[in-house]
């Protein structure tokens, strides 16, 4: 006796009877996922967090991994606590502090949004991507260029 063709039948009506299994599914877009910033600034990330399934998914919290840390979170807890299907919510997300002392250059960090099918879920939804330019403060640049105009000007007059 072969079971082979009973065990695919019996799969097969297995597959055809199985409930589909529902997971809260969204979409975080940021209005700019890149910004530039001067030491000492802090730059707010704003975007809108959009429900893409057809049940209620509650947004319970929120991690993100920044270098030079400072990721403030507490805009997105101003966000509704759930979205109803295809719902959205839209404003600051949440705010970067750039240190003091932070060197010029490009920082890339990660937001990600934890929550689910329940109140209580803290599966990740989603994550989305951004980055901070640490640039000169102006008045650092023009300092700093009067210095170079003033140095061509010594050397010119000497000659």
């Amino acid at each position: 006796m072969n079971l082979m063709p009973s065990l695919a039948k019996l799969s097969v009506a297995m597959l055809l009877v199985a409930a589909p299994v529902w997971s809260a599914s969204i979409e975080v877009t940021l209005d700019s996922s890149l910004q530039s910033a001067e030491p000492g600034d802090v730059v707010t990330f704003t975007g809108t967090i959009e429900n893409t399934g057809v049940d209620t998914v509650y947004l319970n919290g929120f991690s993100s991994t920044f270098p030079l840390g400072g990721v403030d979170d507490s805009a997105f807890f101003l966000l509704p606590a759930s979205l109803a299907p295809f719902g959205t919510a839209s404003g600051p997300l949440f705010s970067v502090m750039i240190p003091g002392g932070a060197a010029l250059g490009l920082y890339a960090g990660t937001f990600n949004v934890l929550g689910g099918d329940t109140p209580t879920s803290f599966d990740l939804l989603a994550t989305q991507t951004f980055a901070v330019n640490v640039v000169p403060e102006p008045s650092s640049a023009l300092l700093a260029l009067g210095g170079v105009f003033a140095l061509i000007l010594r050397r010119r007059t000497r000659s």
